[in-house]
């Protein structure tokens, strides 16, 4: 495909390739990832081939690539645990809650048990390693997660990954040009607190790559009287970050707010179980259907009674009613499920909040230096990956509405290739620029949504690197089998 249909404004190989190209302060030899999931992973893989691809009588590019993994194992979220997380506090619209300031060594995870991909294997690969061949495109999150096991298993990973570890700040310095790593031994087999201080260490690197994912924040509006409702009805809220079981909703009335893909899979889920199910959503499109239900299609010989309402729209705490936008209402359900999204947030970087927390002497960051403000985008990031006012910071994967391993193994392969010196950076005025006039033509989009850019994306990635060996384009068939993954669903899952 040529530039110049590329659904990008702009001629981006001849910004890639313009006379003043942005200059590292030193070459980047020392590189950090935060996070063992999808996207670190990848990242580390990249690294190694580059290493790999050197000249044998030549010098490598990275000598030491070091990943940094809070959990006892590889995975990120498809790394399943039974436990709910017990920090969500509801309502949630902090990017950078108490809990996780203060560094909690617990984490959950946010998969639940019967999880099944909605994407098919073929698409949702890596595209130099395939999954191992199955039944079902669609399969369950264990083969996810096995699939990342051998993945790194075959691609001599491990030795790169420190596990138990947690990266607690990150600070730039500006007489070594460099990035102070500080991190802790943390417990993640028990969420159980200890007394026993906990010493920190430090080191240095060139560059670091973020890929702690963006699935840990969960976000539930202020909607009116929720604050005050939660503690008088413990048990009753929760985020679908928390569910993991339909059984939790065995004989009892349920809301679900929300009309995304949790939010789909947790009313299928429970309507064989629950007395009633509500689906409150803000378009009638984003309700669930139970036509097949209705015919019983799905084999289940009984599900609840089920009724969608529009949005949410308030609490009264005093009646124990819900409100929704048309000012209809019910009584308080049994429980009540938020599906309602995360936000970004980086715990080990709040110097670049706009409203730096716990951190009286900090200075904000400036409109040209900030990176969060009310957590549902990033801020200052040229193409949904550097951070323009230093790019030896990273942030791969960080798009929704996306196939996420695919993107991240040519986002990696960039980084790899930017950090090694191989492919150039247009300066920051340049990458500004650009950021402009995509959000002016619209392909800068809110929340970093990249639905029906994937190949375009990944395209331009290839250009930009202009090296087959390393890079191509992206297969037809990708295309094609890409377009079709809600039918091919609907064919096996039946939804």
């Amino acid at each position: 495909m040529a530039l110049a249909n590329y659904p990008f404004p702009g001629d981006p190989l001849g910004l890639f390739r313009a006379e003043a190209p942005f200059r590292f302060a030193k070459p980047i030899r020392r590189v950090a990832i935060i996070g063992a999931g999808p996207s670190g992973l990848a990242c580390a893989n990249a690294l190694v081939a580059a290493n790999r691809r050197t000249d044998p009588a030549g010098e490598i590019p990275f000598v030491h690539i070091q990943v940094f993994e809070q959990k006892a194992t590889v995975g990120g979220t498809w790394c399943y645990s039974p436990e709910p997380d017990s920090n969500v506090p509801l309502p949630s619209t902090n990017p950078l809650p108490d809990h996780l300031l203060r560094h909690s060594q617990w984490s959950a995870g946010s998969l639940y048990e019967n999880l099944y991909t909605n994407l098919p294997t073929d698409i949702m690969a890596y595209p130099d390693f395939p999954f191992s061949q199955s039944d079902t495109p669609f399969v369950h999150r264990s083969a996810v997660y096995k699939y990342l096991q051998d993945y790194v298993t075959q691609r001599d990973l491990l030795r790169y990954i420190r596990f138990n570890t947690q990266v607690v700040r990150l600070t730039w310095c500006d007489d070594t040009h460099a990035w102070q790593c500080t991190f802790k031994p943390v417990n993640v087999t028990s969420a159980a607190s200890s007394e026993e201080p906990i010493t920190c260490h430090s080191e240095s690197f060139d560059a670091v790559m973020v890929c702690n994912g963006h699935f840990n924040t969960p976000f539930v509006s202020e909607f009116p009287g929720l604050a005050k409702l939660v503690p008088q009805c413990p048990g009753v809220f929760m985020h679908s970050r928390q569910y993991k079981r339909p059984d939790i909703a065995q004989g009892k009335s349920v809301l679900v707010v929300g009309g995304g893909p949790s939010a789909q899979d947790i009313v299928r889920e429970i309507l064989p179980l629950a007395q009633h199910v509500h689906q409150s959503v803000r378009r009638p499109e984003q309700a669930i259907s139970i036509s097949k239900y209705e015919r019983g299609e799905w084999n289940h010989a009984q599900h609840a009674t089920f009724t969608i309402h529009p949005g949410l729209e308030r609490f009264d705490p005093e009646a124990q009613w819900v409100y929704f936008s048309d000012q209809s209402g019910m009584a308080l359900p049994d429980l009540v499920i938020f599906a309602t999204g995360y936000l970004y947030s980086y715990p080990f970087l709040p110097q670049l909040y706009q409203e730096p927390p716990d951190m009286p002497d900090t200075q904000p960051p400036s409109p040209d230096e900030v990176l969060i403000t009310d957590g549902w985008d990033l801020h200052n990031i040229f193409y949904h990956l550097f951070y323009i006012p230093n790019p030896t910071l990273s942030f791969p994967t960080i798009m929704s509405r996306i196939a996420p391993f695919p993107l991240a193994h040519y986002q990696a392969q960039l980084l790899a290739c930017v950090y090694s010196g191989k492919t150039i950076l247009p300066d920051q005025k340049a990458m500004r620029k650009q950021n402009i006039r995509d959000i002016e033509t619209g392909m800068s989009r809110p929340h970093h949504i990249l639905e029906g850019l994937e190949a375009p994306y990944k395209d331009l990635i290839s250009h930009w690197i202009n090296d087959p060996e390393i890079l191509n384009l992206t297969p037809p068939w990708w295309i094609q089998q890409r377009l079709k993954a809600r039918e091919l669903r609907l064919k096996y899952l039946g939804y």
